[in-house]
């Protein structure tokens, strides 16, 4: 019975997530009060990654393609994703 009570909440929340572009907002399947991955409604994704101490930081995706990270003043990379598939 808790199971069903939590998969009713992510589905509620998936629903009402993100109603417009841009508007990013946690994904449903990140662990407990994480704020990245976030997803908006076109199905991009916004992933950060903490890395100071790097000169760069490059993600991969599937299929091959691979995306530039901006750098943030605290140190951590921010990159935006194109619209992914979901699952």
């Amino acid at each position: 019975m808790k199971w069903f009570g939590l998969a009713v909440l992510f589905i509620a929340n998936a629903c009402c997530c993100a109603a417009e572009s841009g508007d990013f907002q946690p994904a449903t399947t990140n662990v407990w009060g994480a704020q990245y991955p976030s997803v908006d409604a076109e199905g991009r994704a916004e992933i950060r990654v903490n890395a100071p101490d790097a000169s760069r930081v490059q993600l991969s995706l599937w299929g091959g393609q691979k995306l530039g990270n901006a750098k943030q003043s605290a140190g951590s990379w921010t990159v935006t994703t194109p619209p992914l598939v979901p699952g």
